[in-house]
């Protein structure tokens, strides 16, 4: 044995390096000089339980190279995690990472591997409903210590609680009789379990069978046989027309749209067969800060928004760079992460800072690099798709369109589009399907279809009549309506848009004042205008099942005219932004009838053009503005300093009295 002295002397070297280690018996015969080692494994991640063969190879100093893995000796670091055996066969015990070594000679080499315990498993399928008699294949993930994932549908043992109602083998699940069974996928103790519902092979199949919806917002139900859909042929019925409305029949069939909060229950019904589901009407997002485009001095002000009162206040402004000149229009995306500022020659992008916590003050509204994306002369009317994907302004007789993109424009392919004439105004509906722009000076509405990439395709009839002067648009929350307001007459136009044509058929036209130029609607069926002469707001209601308008006949005067006004979220707070000499941005609650109650003003900076609203819920601490009454400067706003108090940047609000 006197042979081995060297080689067990250079193992207990490797043993003081990994620290608790256990070694295998060493071969009694002698081993070349290596003067390197090399492990190889297929991973150095496994799994609690499983194994992993390791493979040793010496190089001796002449270069030639030898499989040692049989001939050397095996270490652990830490047997309580893996252990290895005298062939190099690695044996995953317990989570946690752990060094193997392997001795030959005087030579030594070490790999650090890793255990992982399942920690969770999730299951997944494309469908929770199927018919009796048919399947579905479920899938099971497993998230590990290391917060990896990995498949664990074939190794899983798969269990159904109801097997009455649904049995399951590999994660395949049949459905029996009609109810609903809890489906479970386990391994290593670890559960995850998935909901199936079992329809009679006679029945209508309705889905989801739960749904929540936001406020102003819709859900699309589909109702199938087992024969196949039937979602646009089914009569569609709801238990409560204030709270949710629903189509029944056509393209739209199953839409429904959340008009007030509570919940409901929609009914399909097919000859003798019908199935309920319940749907909720969810709140909408609160509103942390407001956004005021000031043209006058080509500021953005940024305000913070009281939820419960719909007050604005000061908060903030931003001075936007000498490319970014005159903003008449400002949007923010659904994300609330970016504003898009329409400006003299182009469109802006700004980062808004919206999360508390970061090194940016919240609030902030930061310029991109390369953020100005040029296009005709003075755009004006600007549009978001539902999702934000896509942008649209309208700048004269073009329509730009652009994929929207982490706050990256890019132009759609054969932007920018012609329009039919010069506009301000351009809308897209809540479905994203149609666009629609107002051409004040031939009383027209020219008709797009969006396209699946965002570009625009006129419509087989490019234009539809309209009062005379047609300027701001606003839609019904179902996508069912388009409202015009025609400033030359003094009307509201009504349409009804045919679901898969976007084609308009007038349905009335009422007159509700004198210079109506832009409107707001509520998906509790309240049409809001703002008339430009007279200088009121005011509203006419809506039959959600005609789209036919009637006046209300109840005004709450501004304070001067008025260019826009807009909604909160949550539709109950009404805000009119005012350029004129006042540079006013008003608020406005409602009634119990819904017609607009005024509620508070602040100034705006240099005559306010247009709002948008940042979504969120984190606090805003400030202020950071004190306004001062002097008799000759009429109001007098000042910067504060919020670290120290100080005053800065006196500016005249409103002129002198």
């Amino acid at each position: 044995m006197g042979n081995l002295k060297a080689p067990i002397a250079a193992l207990a070297s490797v043993c003081l390096l990994l620290a608790g280690c256990e070694t295998q018996s060493i071969p009694n015969w002698p081993q070349p000089a290596f003067s390197s080692i090399a492990i190889a494994a297929a991973t150095t991640t496994i799994d609690a339980g499983s194994t992993l063969q390791l493979t040793a190879t010496g190089t001796a100093s002449g270069g030639t190279t030898q499989n040692i893995t049989t001939t050397s000796a095996w270490s652990s670091s830490n047997p309580t995690v893996l252990t290895v055996s005298a062939s190099g066969l690695v044996t995953a015990v317990a989570a946690g990472t752990a060094s193997v070594g392997v001795l030959n000679g005087s030579t030594n080499q070490t790999l650090s591997i890793t255990v992982v315990a399942l920690q969770s498993i999730a299951v997944t399928g494309p469908t929770a409903t199927i018919f009796a008699g048919r399947t579905v294949q479920l899938t099971a993930t497993g998230t590990y210590t290391n917060n990896s994932t990995g498949p664990v549908t074939a190794t899983a043992t798969w269990n159904s609680l109801s097997p009455g109602v649904a049995t399951v083998s590999g994660g395949l699940v049949t459905g029996v009789s009609a109810g609903t069974a809890k489906i479970t996928a386990s391994s290593g103790g670890v559960s995850g379990f998935f909901t199936v519902t079992v329809y009679a092979a006679g029945s209508i199949m309705v889905t989801p069978t739960q749904a929540q919806v936001q406020l102003g917002s819709t859900v699309q139900l589909t109702a199938q046989l087992i024969t196949g859909n039937i979602t646009s042929t089914a009569a569609w019925t709801t238990s409560d027309p204030i709270t949710l409305t629903v189509v029944s029949g056509g393209p739209l069939g199953g839409l429904v749209t959340a008009r007030k909060f509570g919940s409901a229950t929609i009914t399909a019904t097919m000859g003798a067969n019908q199935t309920s589901v319940t749907v909720t009407v969810t709140a909408a997002p609160t509103v942390r800060l407001a956004i005021t485009a000031n043209p006058a001095d080509s500021t953005l002000s940024v305000d913070t928004v009281n939820d419960t009162t719909g007050t604005l206040t000061p908060y903030t402004y931003t001075a936007l760079p000498s490319a970014l000149v005159s903003p008449v229009n400002v949007l923010v995306d659904p994300t609330g992460q970016f504003a898009y500022v329409a400006v003299n020659g182009g469109v802006g992008v700004l980062k808004i800072t919206s999360a508390s916590g970061t090194s940016t003050p919240l609030g902030t509204l930061t310029p991109l690099a390369g953020g100005f994306y040029a296009t005709a002369n003075l755009p004006t009317g600007m549009a978001l798709d539902p999702t934000g994907a896509h942008l649209y302004v309208v700048d004269g007789s073009k329509i730009f369109a652009f994929a929207a993109s982490s706050g990256v424009l890019t132009p759609v392919t054969g932007s920018p589009f012609t329009n039919v004439g010069a506009s301000n105004f351009v809308g897209v509906d809540p479905l994203g399907r149609y666009l629609y722009s107002s051409i004040t000076g031939s009383n027209k509405i020219a008709a797009y279809a969006i396209n699946s990439n965002g570009s625009l395709t006129a419509l087989t009839q490019p234009t539809f009549n309209s009062g005379q002067a047609p300027e701001g648009m606003a839609f019904d929350a179902s996508g069912l309506y388009l409202y015009v307001a025609n400033s030359g007459d003094g009307s509201i136009g009504s349409y009804t848009i045919t679901p898969g044509a976007g084609t308009l058929t007038l349905v009335n036209a009422p007159t509700v004042g004198t210079q109506p130029v832009a409107l707001a609607s509520t998906p509790a069926g309240l049409v809001y205008f703002l008339d430009a002469s007279a200088n009121v707001v005011g509203s006419a209601s809506v039959n959600l099942a005609t789209g036919a308008l009637t006046d209300n006949a109840t005004t709450q005067p501004t304070a001067a005219s008025g260019t826009g006004i807009v909604f909160n979220p949550a539709f109950n707070f009404l805000y009119a932004v005012e350029p004129a000499a006042t540079s006013e941005a008003e608020t406005y609650s409602l009634d119990p009838s819904g017609n607009p109650v005024w509620a508070s003003a602040i100034a705006t900076r240099g005559k306010g053009a247009a709002i948008a609203f940042v979504p969120g819920v984190q606090t805003v601490y400030g202020p950071s503005y004190l306004y001062s009454l002097v008799s000759s400067q009429g109001n007098v706003e000042y910067d504060i300093d919020t670290t120290n108090g100080t005053l800065s940047n006196q500016i005249n609000v409103d002129g002198g009295r």
